[in-house]
């Protein structure tokens, strides 16, 4: 049985998604890096979902998440995940998503041997009620 392709992705406005592209570059312990590319997907009705592209080594640059969010990872990998001068690395698995406080400023980047991506689904909607 054939399901219907779902309707193109649009944005609030009804246009397409907004796209956005870090900085080619970084510095990281004096280091130059290069920077992992995102797209956000989704930005409206309380959430924002962003698809995070990262080649071997490439980092999302120091961020801080002012609200809760869940990680789906859509391949598996290794990444470390700096906070401060702390380094942890985590090995993710595909399709295991987890979720995550606001609050911590952190740097994530692709430890692995491979290409990484994960979507990022950011809960915007107002959680003090």
């Amino acid at each position: 049985m054939l399901f219907p392709l779902p309707p193109p992705l649009r944005d609030a406005r009804g246009g397409p998604p907004a796209t956005r592209r870090r900085a080619a570059t970084r510095r990281w312990n004096g280091e130059k890096v290069e920077q992992a590319h995102s797209e956000v997907q989704i930005n409206e009705a309380g959430v924002r979902v962003t698809r995070w592209r990262f080649e071997v080594g490439e980092h999302t640059g120091t961020h801080r998440h002012e609200v809760p969010y869940v990680v789906v990872p859509v391949v598996s990998g290794r990444v470390g995940v700096r906070v401060g001068d702390d380094v942890n690395y985590q090995d993710l698995v595909a399709g295991r998503s987890y979720l995550r406080p606001a609050g911590a400023e952190h740097d994530v980047y692709n430890a692995g041997i491979a290409p990484f991506t994960f979507v990022e689904i950011e809960l915007v909607a107002d959680h003090t009620a």
